[in-house]
């Protein structure tokens, strides 16, 4: 019999015993082959350990305290999230304000430019103008 088949064998007893009920003749007779001296000696252990355990229940005062944490750590978890969204909305806005403001300086840029070449134009044509009225009117 393989490992993984005695696995097998021993969680179905473990569940039978969670359930109630002592399957362990049944599953020997049918599953345990040339093992079944050792799954038996597996499924007495179990039902020991079964029979040790008993049940336990939670306070009830641990359980008002639990519940209130979890509510309140459920309502800080969305507050995060809520604040999240509004904080990566500040920051679209604030890419796109800074979008905006370069293409406003860059276009304030290219104006100052144009003006700037505009008077460098107009001195310098309006010496070649004079130079020009000069050579032609000695």
């Amino acid at each position: 019999m393989k490992e993984e088949e005695v696995v097998e064998l021993v969680n179905r007893h473990a569940e039978a015993l969670n359930g109630g009920r002592d399957i362990s003749r049944a599953l020997l007779t049918t599953d345990a082959g040339r093992q079944e001296q050792l799954i038996g000696e597996l499924f007495d252990a179990a039902g020991r350990v079964n029979s040790a355990l008993t049940p336990v229940a939670p306070r009830p005062a641990f359980v008002t305290q639990l519940k209130q944490k979890l509510i309140r750590e459920a309502r800080s978890a969305i507050e995060q999230k809520e604040t999240l969204r509004k904080q990566q909305w500040l920051l679209v806005a604030a890419g796109l304000g800074g979008l905006i403001y370069a293409v406003g300086v860059l276009a304030v840029g290219v104006r100052s430019a144009m003006w700037m070449f505009g008077i460098v134009a107009l001195i310098f044509g309006w010496r070649k103008r004079q130079s020009a009225t000069r050579t032609a009117h000695p």
